[in-house]
């Protein structure tokens, strides 16, 4: 049975306050039960680790380097995988590095 990752971001409390795992579709399901979608977002782990090691989730904002200029774009669910801009996520796991999340680092995604 697939371990899913879920990190959860308190929009009141401006902070993640809980990272945990679930497995199975039973589990997803209650997951979205136990919190309040006006005071919570509840943001998945991805299945990919940047260069150093961190996990990607969703709503994270990975920094890549295209050409000789880096770019900054934020990880989004679209319909049925992980994208940045209209690219698969998976086309920058070898050299993308997680720089912050859109919550509290959304100035990276201007530059």
């Amino acid at each position: 049975m697939r371990q899913f990752i879920y990190r959860i971001y308190n929009i009141k409390e401006n902070k993640y306050t809980m990272t945990g795992s679930l497995y199975g579709c039973e589990g997803i399901a209650h997951l979205a039960q136990c919190f309040n979608r006006n005071e919570t977002i509840i943001e998945e782990y991805t299945g990919l680790d940047d260069i150093k090691g961190t996990k990607v989730f969703e709503g994270d904002i990975v920094k890549q380097k295209i050409g000789r200029k880096y770019e900054y774009n934020a990880v989004v669910w679209e319909s049925c995988g992980w994208y940045i801009n209209e690219f698969p996520l998976v086309m920058f796991d070898d050299g993308m590095i997680v720089a912050g999340n859109i919550h509290h680092h959304s100035k990276l995604l201007k530059k």
